[in-house]
């Protein structure tokens, strides 16, 4: 299959085109990805801590229907999925009897750790961050939390973003950064095969039929390939060339010597049959 130069080069450039195309595109595309995501995500935290700041002063208004309306206009938030607080037993005890504490897992060890947590994830194609941040009682909290200390932790806010927009926002970037590079990609293929075409392949095939032309033609020792470079076909000419002269030249001494055999030949020859017409008139007498 790979049988001349031009089907190699061909190949070659291709395959190595296409190992950089793809090179080039994962190690973009990673790198985006990862700067998307922490940008997103930084911009996310922020938002979220926003939220917890709004959220922690209408708690201290010390009226629930002031918290519902916060929760219920944040939820409105353009990313927001979803967005609650699960109350601590001792403000259920005191403020939510008919309320029931979390059973959850990982609420329960917010609870107990007073450490915040975020988690990924993607639930049936749905990329969401999830943010556990527990609302930690101050000085200010004990005029309406009666029955807790400081320190404890009166809530934990549930907080879920969603990640589509950023995922769609990454795969239109990613879609125009692979039409881009094919593009590249596309044109250095062009432009490889003009330079190979005009600086390997057509001197090639010059230097190959004027070296057929000197083999299977007239048998034209004068003749010789054209050099007007200074490049390594130009050598190659230059080296049939000189075999060309060299041959030409023992041809030239081969021929001079079978002249110079035939004219002695003759001459021999001459005098031969001069002398046998001498001796058959001398012996007619």
């Amino acid at each position: 299959m790979l049988n001349t130069v031009k089907s190699k080069i061909i190949f070659s450039t291709l395959m190595f085109s296409f190992m950089g195309l793809g090179a080039i595109y994962w190690y973009l595309t990673t790198t985006f990805n990862e700067f998307s995501n922490d940008t997103a995500k930084r911009s996310l935290t922020m938002l979220s801590e926003s939220i917890f700041q709004t959220l922690t002063g209408s708690m201290l208004a010390g009226d629930p229907a002031i918290v519902a309306d916060t929760i219920a206009k944040a939820q409105k938030i353009d990313g927001i999925d979803g967005l609650k607080v699960e109350k601590s037993q001792a403000v259920i005890d005191l403020l939510a009897p008919e309320a029931k504490f979390s059973d959850e897992p990982m609420i329960q060890e917010v609870f107990k750790t007073k450490q915040p947590q975020v988690i990924e994830k993607t639930t049936d194609g749905k990329h969401t961050i999830r943010l556990l941040q527990p609302l930690i009682a101050e000085q200010r909290c004990l005029s309406c939390h009666t029955n807790i200390e400081v320190g404890h932790v009166l809530g934990v806010m549930d907080l879920v973003i969603s990640l589509e927009k950023n995922d769609e926002e990454i795969a239109k970037t990613q879609t125009v950064l692979l039409i881009a590079l094919s593009v590249v990609v596309i044109v250095f293929i062009a432009v490889m095969n003009i330079f190979f075409g005009k600086e390997v392949l057509s001197p090639l095939q010059e230097l190959r039929n004027r070296t057929r032309a000197l083999v299977s033609g007239d048998k034209d020792l004068t003749k010789r390939l054209e050099v007007t470079k200074k490049d390594e076909f130009s050598d190659a000419a230059r080296a049939v060339n000189n075999f060309v002269s060299m041959v030409q030249e023992t041809v030239r001494s081969q021929r001079f010597r079978a002249s110079k055999l035939y004219d002695r030949d003759n001459h021999h020859g001459g005098n031969s049959y001069d002398f046998r017409r001498g001796r058959t008139r001398a012996s007619n007498c």
